[in-house]
Formats: structure tokens, sequence, C-alpha cells
């Protein structure tokens, strides 16, 4: 018979709180059993509730390092087929003399 852990060692587990752990089981996040007034979780299903928000580790990924060349590497292929348009910055002169010329514009 498999090992059924109580909502506290489930906490423990999980570095959570007891009562967040209640929400999960009420949600449907987590797989549990109801006996009475309390609830029991399989240890399977509780596995089975980590497996998916396991965050590999840094050496199967290549390290923040190699994310962040990938990420530039997009950025600048994007560029290259899409560049982005040139911005001019504009100082307070020269904003108030662009309102001047649209309002020239609209008066007749």
């Amino acid at each position: 018979m498999e090992n059924l852990l109580s909502i506290n060692e489930t906490a423990q587990k999980l570095r959570a709180h007891p009562e967040t752990v209640r929400q999960w089981l009420r949600e449907g996040q987590i797989a549990g059993v109801k006996l009475g007034r309390s609830w029991r979780v399989r240890e399977s299903d509780l596995a089975a509730f980590i497996a998916p928000r396991v965050i590999p580790a840094r050496a199967e990924t290549g390290g923040p390092e190699n994310s962040l060349a990938k990420a530039l590497a997009m950025v600048q292929a994007r560029d290259k087929v899409n560049p982005a348009p040139k911005l001019r910055t504009a100082g307070v002169n020269d904003a108030a003399s662009e309102l001047r010329q649209m309002r020239e514009e609209q008066t007749p």
C-alpha cells in the first residue's frame, strides 16, 4: 500500500502553508483522498503535482548566459527582417513648433 501524507506533511514537503495545500486539494490541483474531515495525499499524486513545475538544471539549459545570447540573436535576426524605425528625439522647442504648425494647418 502506498504511503498517504497528511496536509501538514504535504505542506512541509512543498514548503507551503497547510491552508494553501487545502485550497489546492479543494480546487483539484493536487489529487487527494478525503477521509472523513481530513485530507490525505498519496506520494505518487504529490510527485505528479511537482513534476510539471520542476525547472531544469542550469547545466541542461546552458545557463542564463546562453539564454541571453539566444534572446539577443533572436532580436537581431528579427531586426534584420523587419528593422525598427529610426526614432527622432524631440526637444521641448521641437514639440512646440510642431504644435504651432498643427494649429496653423487647422485654421482657415
